[in-house]
């Protein structure tokens, strides 16, 4: 077996295990996968982010998938519809009482995950978090993922700033330099980068 198909492999096996630990998170609250995930977007984005469109864009599915997922959170009491004064045609996504509420169960679906990153070593986790932002980069710039709102896709950031430096980074918007571990995987700040002609 070829690396990149062990690299592969590892990365489904990620997948199932971030799968099952949303599964436990789902049964739990009553919620699927997908709304759980949407309400965790929502908290964490601006309301000019949390649109249909939006969530449809950044999750990969179809407007209609995503007013039916949206609509039973409606109905649940955890979301509301507002109208942009911008476009009243557009409704931005905002939570309710109930749903920080739910949304302060399970942001931590992830923290069996966590815990054995933690037991890693610092400097093998930095070299993952390049080698996945790199990858995640190259999927975007090549079209395989329409969104990918980090660091390496920013208009924003700059790559060898400091290329001697432990932080060879420079980010333009907060004035700042930074190092690998500390790359944004999802800026509230991200302003698309133009991608390469070809």
């Amino acid at each position: 077996m070829e690396i990149e198909e062990k690299i592969v492999s590892a990365l489904e096996k990620l997948t199932q295990v971030n799968r099952i630990l949303l599964w436990d998170v789902s049964k739990r609250e009553n919620l699927s996968p997908i709304q759980i995930q949407f309400l965790l977007y929502i908290s964490r984005h601006k309301e000019e982010s949390s649109t249909i469109g939006k969530l449809a864009e950044e999750f990969g599915l179809t407007p209609a998938t995503v007013s039916e997922a949206v609509n039973s959170l409606e109905e649940k009491g955890l979301l509301l519809r507002k109208q942009s004064k911008k476009d009243g045609r557009v409704f931005a996504l905002t939570l309710t009482f109930a749903g920080k509420e739910a949304v302060k169960k399970i942001a931590n679906w992830s923290d069996a995950l966590k815990k054995h990153i933690e037991k890693l070593p610092l400097q093998g986790k930095e070299v993952t978090l390049k080698f996945l932002l790199d990858l995640i980069k190259s999927l975007y710039e090549s079209g395989v993922i329409s969104v990918a709102r980090l660091c390496f896709t920013c208009a924003n950031f700059v790559m060898d700033a400091r290329p001697e430096s432990s932080k060879p980074y420079y980010c333009k918007l907060t004035n700042m330099a930074f190092s690998n571990s500390e790359v944004n995987v999802d800026c509230s700040g991200f302003v698309p980068k133009k991608k390469k002609e070809g």
